[in-house]
C-alpha cells in the first residue's frame, strides 16, 4: 500500500511525500502515475516510470469535466471562457495527440521530437472555435462531441470518415451529421455514438467489431446502425455505455420502461494483455455498410450509473457506490462484490477500465491496478514502435480480470478524486 498523500481542495494542495511538505496554490490539479517514457505524465521523456502522483503542467484554474486515455496519449475536456477546450499530450506517433501549427518545422512536417507532445497543450488547429462537451479515447485514435452535435475524429485507425488513413487534424464524421448525437465512445479501434431517433436512443458504431460468438471480426468503416434482431436497438434512455476489444454493454432503461443492463460481443475476450504498438489493420475483413448484428451475452434487469467492461466480467456500479463483477462467460454465477475482494469497503465514485489497467476512485483515495509491470525501454529507435523485445512479451503473466479477482490494489491517497483514467500503463486523475 502506498504511503504517498495528496490533501487537495479549491484553495490549495497539500503534498505529503515523508517529513516533506508543500502547498501548491491552484483551483483545479491533475496527477499522473506509471510509464512515462511517452510522455503520458505530461513532462516529456525525463520520467521513465513514476510510482507516486505527479502535478501535471498546464492546467493551474482549468475546470476539467473529463480525461480520458489511450495507450499512450491522453485528452483533457477543460472548460475555459465559457467554451468546452481540449487538451492533449503523450505519444503522437499515429496522429493521435493531435495537430499544432506551433510545432511545424517549416516544411509542413514534424520533426521527430514533435513526435511526442511533452506537456499537455490546448489543442487550436480547427479545434478552437468549437464548444466541446464529451471525449472518448481508443487506442490510437479520439472523438469530439460538440454542444451543436457533431462529431470530429482525429487520429490512427478507423475514424469514421470511410478510410483507414491516419488524420492528425480533426475533421467532422459526416455520416453522423444527420443524426442527432447525444454521447460517444471508444475503446481500441471501435467508436461508437448514442444518438436520438424520435425520443429512443439508438446506437451507431464504426471501426473493428466481433460480429459472432467466436470471434469473427468485420469492419465498418463509416458509422453502421447497431441491430437487435432485424430492427434497430433501441432504450428509453441510455445512462452507460462500456466497451473493450471485444465487447459492449449497455446501460440504461428498455422499452418497457424498466433498467436493464445488456452485453453483446464475442466470448473471445480471455486473453492475456499487451500494449498494440500500431493502430489494428485488417485488410480482408469483410465490410459492414449500413448496419450490424452483434450476438448478445448477458442480460441483467438491474440499475446501473456505470458499466465497464472488464474481460470475460461486467462491471457495474451503482448509485450507493457498491461495484458487482458479473461473469459474461456464466451468466448464473452470483456477482462478486468488489469491496469482498479489494479489502476497500468506501463507496466508488467512479471507474476506468482499459485492457491492461483499471482505475477506482472513493472520496479519499485512488486504487489502481495494472496486468503489466513498468518496463524501462530504450529511446529513439523507431522499430521499438512496431515491435516488442522478448523481455516485453514475457512480462504478461495473466488477464487484468485475474489481476483484480486475486492481487491486492495499489492504493494512493488523493482527497476528492472526480475523475480517473488510465492508459495501458499509467493513469490520470483529476481533483476539484
Amino acid at each position: 500500500m502506498s504511503k504517498f498523500k495528496i490533501c487537495t481542495s479549491r484553495i490549495s494542495a497539500c503534498v505529503n511525500i515523508g517529513l516533506k511538505q508543500s502547498v501548491i496554490k491552484r483551483c483545479y490539479s491533475v496527477y499522473g502515475w506509471g510509464n512515462g517514457l511517452s510522455a503520458q505524465l505530461g513532462f516529456g521523456q525525463t520520467i521513465e516510470v513514476a510510482t507516486k502522483p505527479l502535478d501535471l503542467p498546464n492546467f493551474e484554474d482549468l475546470a476539467i469535466k473529463q480525461l480520458q486515455s489511450g495507450v499512450k496519449h491522453s485528452v483533457a475536456l477543460v472548460q475555459e471562457e465559457g467554451k468546452g477546450r481540449l487538451y492533449t499530450w503523450g505519444s503522437n506517433d499515429y496522429c493521435q495527440s493531435g495537430y499544432f501549427s506551433e510545432l511545424e518545422t517549416g516544411v509542413g512536417l514534424f520533426d521527430s521530437e514533435e513526435k511526442l507532445i511533452e506537456e499537455p497543450m490546448q489543442l487550436r488547429d480547427g479545434a478552437e472555435a468549437e464548444n466541446f462537451k464529451q471525449i472518448a479515447i481508443g487506442d490510437f485514435h479520439n472523438l469530439a462531441l460538440t454542444d451543436e452535435g457533431k462529431v470530429f475524429a482525429w487520429g490512427g485507425g478507423i475514424l469514421g470518415y470511410g478510410t483507414e488513413l491516419f488524420e492528425i487534424q480533426m475533421f467532422p464524421v459526416k455520416k453522423l451529421l444527420d443524426y442527432k448525437v447525444e454521447s460517444v465512445y471508444a475503446t481500441g479501434n471501435t467508436s461508437l455514438a448514442v444518438v436520438d431517433n424520435n425520443g429512443l436512443k439508438e446506437i451507431m458504431m464504426w471501426g473493428y467489431l466481433d460480429t459472432t460468438a467466436k470471434g469473427d471480426v468485420s469492419k465498418a468503416l463509416e458509422p453502421v446502425k447497431l441491430l437487435a434482431g432485424d430492427k434497430a436497438f433501441q432504450f428509453q434512455q441510455i445512462t452507460s455505455v462500456a466497451l473493450n476489444q471485444h465487447n459492449l454493454a449497455i446501460s440504461g432503461i428498455n422499452l418497457e420502461g424498466k433498467d436493464e443492463v445488456q452485453v453483446f460481443g464475442s466470448l473471445n475476450n480471455i486473453t492475456p494483455g499487451y500494449i498494440p504498438y500500431c493502430p489494428e489493420f485488417q485488410a480482408d475483413a469483410p465490410l459492414l455498410s449500413e448496419s450490424v448484428a452483434l450476438p448478445s451475452l448477458l442480460s441483467k434487469n438491474t440499475a446501473a450509473k456505470q458499466v465497464q467492461l472488464c474481460d470475460d466480467f461486467l462491471l457495474i456500479l451503482n448509485d450507493d457506490g457498491k461495484v458487482t463483477l458479473h461473469s459474461i462467460l456464466e451468466p448464473s454465477q452470483e456477482p462478486i462484490e468488489f469491496a469482498n475482494i479489494s479489502g476497500i469497503n468506501s463507496p466508488i465514485r467512479s471507474m476506468y477500465v482499459r485492457k491492461n489497467s483499471a482505475i477506482f476512485a472513493t472520496p479519499t483515495e485512488v486504487l489502481t491496478y495494472s496486468a503489466i509491470p513498468p518496463v524501462k525501454k530504450e529511446k529513439g529507435s523507431i522499430l521499438s514502435i512496431f515491435f516488442t523485445t522478448k523481455e516485453e512479451k514475457e512480462i504478461n503473466p495473466r488477464p487484468l480480470i485475474d489481476t483484480i479477482l486475486t492481487m491486492p490494489p495499489n492504493v494512493q491517497y488523493i482527497n476528492e478524486p472526480m475523475i480517473v483514467s488510465c492508459g495501458w500503463d499509467f493513469f490520470i486523475v483529476a481533483t476539484k
